[in-house]
């Protein structure tokens, strides 16, 4: 992840550390992701997909920061409804 990312980032995690790495093994089980060591590869099938979505006009759907948006915003509402 670069620099900039990861500013754009901050405090809008990518869910616990459970869930990323459920994710990773739910994308390593479809085959969208490869382990080697320690480093995760991208599959021509997750490549596929990504270039398919942009070409509908659906970048923010290959966005990691749609994602930790969605985190954001999920974890404010269950501090909201907490309060309640």
């Amino acid at each position: 992840m670069d620099e900039e990312l990861r500013a754009a980032m901050a405090g809008r995690g990518l869910g616990t550390p459970a869930t990323r790495a459920q994710i990773i093994e739910n994308l390593i089980g479809e085959t969208y992701m490869l382990r080697d060591g320690k480093d995760l590869i991208p599959t021509a099938k997750a490549l596929s997909l990504i270039t398919l979505l942009r070409g509908l006009g659906t970048n923010e759907l290959t966005s990691p920061e749609l994602t930790g948006e969605w985190e954001y915003k999920l974890a404010r509402s269950e501090e909201h409804t907490s309060e309640l």
